[in-house]
């Protein structure tokens, strides 16, 4: 797959998460972030903690890079992309047998790559308005170590941010702000390793950070406060 050079990609905070912004028309643009959406030089550049804003082209090319198989569970539909830069696209899906994950990359050409998951559990019974609640959380120690997590919130919640504990004299990366969209959010930040040694399958020996995430609502008030891992 390959983004359309003239316009620009990535996260579903906008159509999924909520953000400002409207699609451009289909005529190559030269400027960069047009409208508000990100460019593949924003793609594939730093990560950023702040998440990027794909336009709807962009946003079904995902989908179909993640779910080119009839064969996909069925009733599972794409309910929140998550784009910081790096080359790396996240998109979550829902559906009544679970959750999955899509782990995309995007090439400096803008050509997405990518694949769905094995469904997860689901949580049967809708969240307080104002609540927020950790599904899942993980580790990547390939070429770079990161750390991610996704969760669900209630309908009173449009902001999620989590602030990454400063442990061990390891760098803190600041708050993150969460992608988040239709009660689901999810983010994903770089971790620094003070021991950059190797297991035999040449994976970084890579450990969970502490983390607090915030909820607010839309008068910036907080709702919620989870801490993370526990």
């Amino acid at each position: 797959m390959r983004l359309a050079s003239s316009t620009c990609v990535v996260a579903l905070a906008c159509l999924l998460a909520g953000c400002g912004g409207t699609a451009p028309s289909g005529s190559a643009a030269p400027d960069p972030a047009i409208d508000g959406f990100a460019t593949v030089a924003e793609l594939t550049g730093p990560w950023r903690s702040e998440p990027l804003t794909l336009d709807p082209a962009t946003i079904d090319e995902v989908d179909r890079t993640c779910r080119p198989d009839p064969e996909s569970p069925a009733g599972i539909r794409l309910v929140v992309i998550d784009a910081r830069g790096n080359g790396k696209l996240t998109a979550q899906y829902n559906g009544p047998g679970g959750f999955a994950e899509c782990r995309l990359e995007v090439d400096p050409s803008g050509a997405i790559s990518g694949h769905l998951g094995v469904l997860g559990g689901w949580r049967r019974n809708p969240l307080a308005s104002g609540r927020i609640e950790i599904d899942d959380q993980s580790v990547g120690r390939q070429k770079e170590s990161w750390q991610e997590l996704n969760g669900q919130s209630g309908t009173a919640v449009t902001r999620v941010v989590i602030d990454v504990v400063d442990a061990a004299g390891v760098d803190h990366v600041g708050p993150v702000t969460a992608s988040l969209h239709d009660g689901k959010f999810l983010a994903r930040w770089p971790t620094r390793e003070r021991d950059a040694r190797r297991d035999v399958m040449g994976r970084l020996n890579v450990w969970m950070r502490a983390y607090t995430i915030t909820a607010f609502d839309a008068f910036g008030h907080v709702t919620d406060r989870v801490d993370g891992p526990g």
